[in-house]
């Protein structure tokens, strides 16, 4: 008689969910590291059954990543001045100064299709939609911080959210703030 197949998505959930502390603050990735270490020894065969699974998404992830981070460090190091030199300088002998190239090659998510493009491969629609996302993210963060300055000044020092709202009233207040979603 063979062992019942395991939902390995359900199992690692089951999983998490029994790792993730009820309250208390905890940091993802120093509880991410304790549940590879549990499950690499009590469950071995089960969590490399997970592993395979996830693979697609897990390098879509670190792609992503990867990315965005490289897209960082270009914005970080490629200031305005580079790019205006970079324009200055792109009808003369073509020499690009090592920000402005880093800036120029990095990729960006042109769609909602989650397609990447390099900068100089932008169309006029890809950087519409570029700068739709980055306008959206911007109001949503202003918002964010528009509701937890009204969260700071409602709270005293030495005392928690739960002290003075309700989950009710917290949600009331988000949703006139933030709006509801």
């Amino acid at each position: 008689m063979t062992a019942p197949e395991v939902n390995v998505t359900e199992w690692m959930n089951g999983e998490v969910r029994a790792a993730v502390p009820e309250s208390g603050p905890f940091v993802p990735a120093e509880l991410a590291i304790k549940i590879v270490d549990r499950l690499e020894r009590s469950d071995p065969e089960q969590f490399a059954a997970w592993l395979r699974q996830n693979a697609v998404v897990l390098l879509t992830d670190q792609i992503g990543r990867m990315l965005r981070s490289e897209r960082a460090t270009a914005r970080a190091s490629a200031g305005p001045s580079a790019f205006a030199e970079w324009a200055d300088k792109s009808g003369a002998d073509g020499s690009l100064p090592s920000p402005a190239l880093r800036l120029w090659n990095q990729r960006q998510c042109v769609n909602d299709a989650n397609e990447w493009k390099r900068e100089f491969e932008l169309t006029k629609p890809d950087a519409l939609h570029i700068a739709s996302r980055e306008e959206t993210r911007g109001r949503a963060a202003l918002m964010q911080g528009a509701f937890y300055k009204a969260v700071a000044k409602k709270v005293p020092n030495g005392q928690t959210i739960a002290d003075v709202f309700t989950p009710e009233t917290y949600q009331a207040m988000r949703d006139s703030i933030v709006g509801g979603a």
